[in-house]
């Protein structure tokens, strides 16, 4: 199966450039660079993302998401599980999910083989109480008052069951406005699931 080599691995983990989003109002921020000035109350959770979008994720994005090229999923699982932070006590790792269209089109959800492999690497569980029960257009063609706009009621989520992990760290590919993942937030916030931060390999 397709992956990247080892110097195309070097390359990307000096690209490394985190940036952080809050998932309450959407604002970015540097990662590291101390509490966001948004706002917000102390201690709202906030995305993680690796690596802009531009010029690196473009071809490994396309790959992974229209190239059926799975292993670029377990490359870039890498490279999240060796420098995205996790808050503690470690949350079970929850993928963004697809519609059913698009993920019976594709053959796979592109989050959820990222989850799964990072999950390996880093010993923790995948939890998917997370549906999107609407298709929507795709963010990308979208203004940010469109994007949010576009993901109203588009995600639903079953209660934490017994006994259940109910801390969740979201995992999706791209971030960008941070919409899509605030979105989620919502709807797991609704059903009982507690979003303690998120994380993505690409930011727009």
């Amino acid at each position: 199966p397709w992956q990247l080599c080892e110097q195309c691995r070097t390359l990307l983990a000096g690209q490394v450039r985190p940036r952080t989003v809050c998932l309450a109002c959407g604002r970015p921020g540097v990662a590291g660079a101390g509490p966001l000035c948004c706002g917000c109350a102390p201690g709202q959770p906030e995305a993680v993302s690796l690596l802009p979008f531009r010029p690196c994720g473009v071809p490994l994005a396309h790959r992974l998401k229209f190239g059926h090229e799975r292993g670029v999923a377990r490359s870039l699982a890498g490279l999240l599980a060796a420098a995205l932070p996790l808050p503690e006590p470690a949350p079970a790792l929850c993928p963004v999910p697809l519609c059913r269209g698009r993920r019976r089109r594709r053959g796979y959800n592109q989050a959820a083989l990222l989850a799964d492999d990072f999950a390996r690497r880093r010993g923790l569980i995948v939890l998917t109480p997370l549906r999107r029960i609407r298709s929507t257009p795709p963010q990308a063609r979208l203004r940010a008052a469109e994007r949010r706009q576009n993901l109203e009621g588009a995600f639903r989520a079953r209660p934490p069951r017994e006994g259940e992990q109910r801390r969740l760290f979201l995992l999706d590919d791209v971030v960008t406005t941070g919409a899509t993942l605030r979105a989620c937030r919502a709807a797991l916030g609704e059903a009982g699931w507690e979003v303690c931060g998120a994380g993505a390999v690409f930011h727009g």
